[in-house]
């Protein structure tokens, strides 16, 4: 889809909206079993930016444009049709980075455009403003960083997570299928709130059970 670009609120504030494909991180023989059973091989991340993050970057992008997004993940839930609801992902934009196929021909114009106020009347879309904090994601991670990590969190543990943000379907015991979306970690740092004395022998316990099993 082409980027979007509006006003929103009773501010006329400036918004943009695009989906970025991000390769997922697959082995060669992975690759080619997602070619052969058509698999797709990107996820299409959901990114907002508003004030001059949108205002200075909409003209110059489309679609296929490279860019490297630096910002805040968040959740949150919209109304649908019918009175329904969804969970939204989405990265808020701090910062856009201009890689390739960026549209520099015509973008100083339909920037000066966009800025004389000369682009569509505003509209009563009412995008939701970026708020602090976010919403529950989903973490997961295999091998010795489950087995070194998991005996030292609790409920409130402060952790930060280096990843890879990926989606997949799965099919719910009524047979509905829901879309779910996770980090899968790569590294985790402890922060606050662990639990370093009843970790230490939790996870001796965790690896004397795995030799015995072995």
């Amino acid at each position: 889809q082409p980027p979007y670009f509006d006003r929103v609120g009773g501010s006329d504030r400036p918004f943009m909206r695009l989906y970025l494909a991000v390769n997922r991180r697959r082995s060669r023989r992975d690759r080619d079993q997602d070619q052969q059973k058509s698999r797709p091989s990107a996820d299409f991340l959901r990114v907002v930016a508003y004030d001059d993050a949108a205002l200075l970057s909409f003209p110059y992008l489309r679609p296929g444009s490279e860019l490297l997004v630096g910002g805040n993940l968040r959740a949150r839930r919209r109304k649908m049709s019918g009175g329904k609801s969804e969970t939204v992902v989405e990265v808020i934009a701090d910062d856009l980075t201009f890689l390739r196929k960026i549209n520099w021909d015509d973008g100083d114009a339909e920037r000066e455009r966009i800025i004389a106020g000369r682009d569509s009347e505003p509209s009563s879309a009412t995008e939701p403003a970026p708020q602090q904090g976010g919403g529950f994601f989903r973490v997961i991670c295999y091998g010795d960083m489950a087995l070194f990590s998991y005996p030292y969190l609790q409920c409130g543990s402060e952790v930060f997570v280096r990843g890879q943000l990926r989606s997949r379907k799965r099919v719910l015991p009524e047979g509905r299928k829901q879309t779910i979306i996770e980090v899968l970690a790569r590294d985790i740092t402890f922060l606050r709130k662990i639990k370093w004395e009843a970790g230490d022998a939790e996870r001796e316990r965790i690896l004397s059970q795995r030799v015995s099993e072995g």
